[in-house]
C-alpha cells in the first residue's frame, strides 16, 4: 500500500479518487527492480503540459530567425515527399497551395538573409518581408499538420530545424522552453492582409501561445516516482524535443519516445528515420508493445494519460489497463467517444476511465469533467 497520494484539490474528485486507488494498489516504498516496476504512460502536448511544445519550437525558430539551411534546401523541406502540394488548401482559393506558400516563404527568406547583415534581429522583425515570411510559414505549418501524415523514411515538411547538431538543437530547445514559459497565454492571429500577396495570396492563421507545466502534473509525476511507479512519455513531437521538455518532470531521456529524426554527418535532417515507429495513434500502442513492455517482463502499463484522438488507442485498447485519464480539450471525433464513456462510467466502482477538466486560460485543472477552453468563459463537456 502506498503512503504517497495526490492531494491537489483541482483534480475532478472521482478522477482523483481513481488515480489514488491505482497508485495505492500498485505503489510501494520498498526497493524494486526496473523490470518489476509497474508503469504509467503519458502523452506530452496538452497532457503533460498546457499547449504544444512543437508549435512553440516553430514559433521560436521564426522569432529568432534561426533556420540554418539554404534557400534551395528550405524549399525542398517545405515541399518534398509523398504529399499533394498542389491541392487547394481552402475552398475557393485555388492559389493557396503548399507549393505556392513554399515559393513565397523562400522568396522572403532570401530577402531576410540578405538584410541580416544590415539589420539587427529586432529591426528585422519589423520589416514587411519578415511579417510575410512569418505568417506564410505558420500557415504552411498549420495546413501540413492538419492535412498530411508523416511517414517513416520520408521528408517531413515542418522539420525546419534541419542542419542543427544534436547538441545545438538540445540547447535551442531548452532556450525555447524558457521563452515559451514566459509568454502570456493567448491565441495570436497572424495575417498578411494589406501586404504583398505573392503566389499564394493573403493568409491568416491563429496560433496558441504560452506553455505551462502545471502544478497538478508536477505533483502527479512526483507521486508516481515516490511510489516506484515508472513513467514514460510518448509524444508525436520529435523525440529530442520531448526529451528536453521531460527534464521538467525528471523523466529520464531513455523513458521518452517520440518521432526519431534521421541524422547525416552528425546533423539533424528533415527526414524521419527509416523503420521508425510513428508515435501517434496506433503507433503509440505499438511503441508500448515493442519498446516499453519488454523492459517490464512484457507487462502493459497500469495507467495512461492523454487528450486527443492521437491517444485513442493508448486510452482504449491497452489490455489490462487499470485506468485511462482523458484531459478534456473539447476535441472532436474519437475523443468524444472517450468522453461519453467517461460520463457513463462516472462514480462506478473500478471505473477504467475518467475525464479531467481544465481551464486553458489559467493553465490549471478544474474539479470537474468540463473544461473552459482558450478564449472562452463557458464550460465545455461534450461538443
Amino acid at each position: 500500500m502506498s503512503q504517497y497520494v495526490l492531494e491537489n484539490p483541482n483534480w475532478e474528485p472521482f478522477a482523483l479518487q481513481r488515480i489514488n486507488e491505482i497508485i495505492s494498489k500498485n505503489g510501494t516504498s520498498n526497493p524494486i527492480s526496473r523490470q518489476d516496476q509497474p508503469y504509467a504512460v503519458f502523452d506530452f502536448d496538452n497532457t503533460s503540459c498546457f499547449f504544444d511544445i512543437e508549435d512553440h519550437l516553430v514559433l521560436y525558430l521564426i522569432h529568432k530567425f534561426a533556420i540554418k539551411v539554404s534557400e534551395e534546401k528550405l524549399y525542398e523541406i517545405l515541399t518534398a515527399g509523398p504529399y499533394d502540394i498542389k491541392q487547394p488548401l481552402m475552398d475557393g482559393r485555388e492559389l493557396l497551395t503548399i507549393e505556392h506558400l513554399a515559393k513565397d516563404i523562400v522568396h522572403y527568406f532570401g530577402i531576410l538573409k540578405k538584410e541580416q547583415g544590415n539589420l539587427d534581429l529586432i529591426a528585422l522583425r519589423k520589416t514587411c518581408a519578415y511579417q510575410l515570411f512569418r505568417t506564410k510559414l505558420l500557415a504552411h505549418y498549420y495546413y501540413c499538420m492538419r492535412l498530411f501524415s508523416p511517414a517513416s523514411g520520408e521528408n517531413w515538411l515542418t522539420y525546419w530545424f534541419a542542419g542543427y547538431t544534436v547538441e545545438d538543437f538540445t540547447n535551442f530547445a531548452s532556450e525555447m522552453l524558457d521563452w515559451a514559459l514566459q509568454l502570456p497565454i493567448k491565441k495570436v492571429r497572424y495575417s498578411t492582409e494589406g501586404l504583398e500577396k505573392g503566389f499564394s495570396g493573403s493568409v491568416t492563421v491563429d496560433m496558441e501561445q504560452g506553455l505551462r507545466f502545471p502544478d497538478e502534473i508536477r505533483e502527479l509525476y512526483k507521486v508516481l516516482r515516490n511510489n516506484k511507479i515508472a513513467t514514460y512519455i510518448i509524444t508525436a513531437s520529435p523525440q529530442l524535443l520531448g526529451q528536453v521538455a521531460a527534464k521538467h518532470y525528471k523523466v529520464p531521456a531513455s523513458h521518452v519516445f517520440g518521432v526519431q529524426v534521421q541524422l547525416e554527418n552528425g546533423r539533424l535532417t528533415s527526414k524521419i528515420a527509416t523503420e521508425a515507429l510513428l508515435t501517434k495513434g496506433i503507433g503509440k500502442l505499438e511503441t508500448i508493445k515493442q519498446k516499453i513492455a519488454p523492459l517490464h517482463r512484457g507487462n502493459m502499463p497500469i495507467m495512461a494519460f492523454g487528450d486527443s484522438a492521437g491517444d485513442y488507442h493508448m486510452l482504449s485498447q491497452i489490455e489490462d489497463l487499470q485506468l485511462g485519464v482523458l484531459f478534456n480539450r473539447g476535441n472532436e471525433g474519437m475523443t468524444q467517444e472517450i468522453i461519453q464513456k467517461g460520463i457513463r462510467l462516472y462514480q462506478q466502482s473500478q471505473a477504467p476511465l475518467v475525464v479531467q477538466g481544465r481551464d486553458e486560460n489559467l493553465a490549471v485543472f478544474r474539479p470537474s469533467q468540463s473544461s473552459v477552453l482558450l478564449d472562452s468563459k463557458t464550460e465545455t463537456l461534450l461538443l
